[in-house]
């Protein structure tokens, strides 16, 4: 008997839940996807504003040495060094856009071949055959026991 209902369910009544659940799968996996690009995008952005920052600080604190230097070679040794950061700062905002460009393009290829994976691994050829390899439930009980 139980074989007979689990032949229906996988025969009759699958086939229309396949499809509902198909989609969920896929719109969890999107989220998911969503919610990785967002951390990692906002990681990405707040290092490179701290870097970004630190190296203006640096720069602004040289100018400032240098405005106060009494010695005319301690004020250019400053005014060299500050602006060796704001290159420095200008150098890493630069690459930092390089870089956030780039990972923007390896999420966006992550979340297409995730989406495609599993609407590839969703065929109803594919799944329908796994789900009738399924032992009825009574057969799956029975193997536990045994074991």
């Amino acid at each position: 008997m139980l074989k007979q209902l689990w032949k229906f369910i996988i025969e009759h009544i699958w086939p229309l839940l396949w499809p509902i659940i198909r989609d969920t799968v896929i719109e969890v996996t999107r989220d998911i996807l969503e919610w990785v690009k967002t951390r990692v995008r906002a990681f990405f952005r707040d290092r490179s504003d701290q870097q970004t920052e630190f190296a203006e600080q640096k720069a602004q604190d040289a100018e400032r040495g240098a405005s106060a230097a009494t010695q005319e070679s301690e004020r250019i040794r400053l005014a060299a060094e500050a602006d060796a950061w704001r290159k420095v700062a200008a150098e890493l905002k630069n690459q930092n856009e390089s870089l956030q460009q780039q990972l923007n393009d390896l999420l966006a290829e992550a979340s297409n071949y995730a989406t495609s994976r599993v609407e590839s691994e969703s065929t109803k050829a594919q799944v329908g055959e796994r789900v009738l390899s399924l032992a009825p439930p009574d057969d799956v009980l029975t193997e536990s026991k045994s074991a």
